[in-house]
């Protein structure tokens, strides 16, 4: 779960790839699923991860 949380980080900090691509080349059902998991193992929503790295 963690290799697959560092390409969901890489892809949101490096790319304008959706989060719904982004959920789905990690692997995740849905994009649900991978918002619910990022906001409880990193602390914020993947939205604001990807503000947050490109500033």
């Amino acid at each position: 779960m963690q290799t697959r949380l560092a390409c969901v980080k890489t892809d949101l900090a490096e790319t304008e790839l959706s989060l719904q691509a982004i959920a789905s080349r990690a692997g995740f059902a849905s994009v649900q699923h991978l918002a619910n998991l990022f906001r409880d193992r990193v602390g914020m929503t993947p939205g604001r991860y990807r503000q947050d790295m490109r500033h």
